[in-house]
């Protein structure tokens, strides 16, 4: 996770896909967590250089703001 530099978040209600890549955009981190706690305690572990993606949603805001709060800059990308 050290060499990412940004995150991907699919949030789902129960199930949270992540993919992280480097500088190059060469995926270097993928997984799927089962639970809101273990999200919460990956998220809770993220270098604070990591940037975020998630998409707007239920829950992203609350997610965007636990983030920025640990110095994760993020951003909430519109539905598509």
């Amino acid at each position: 996770m050290s060499a990412c530099t940004t995150l991907a978040v699919d949030l789902a209600k129960q199930v949270f896909q992540v993919a992280g890549e480097d500088i190059l955009g060469q995926v270097r981190y993928e997984q799927r967590i089962k639970s809101r706690e273990a999200f919460y305690d990956f998220l809770r572990q993220l270098p604070a250089h990591v940037v975020v993606l998630m998409e707007t949603g239920p829950g992203a805001q609350a997610w965007a703001r636990q983030l920025q709060e640990q110095g994760n800059p993020v951003r909430i990308l519109p539905a598509g």
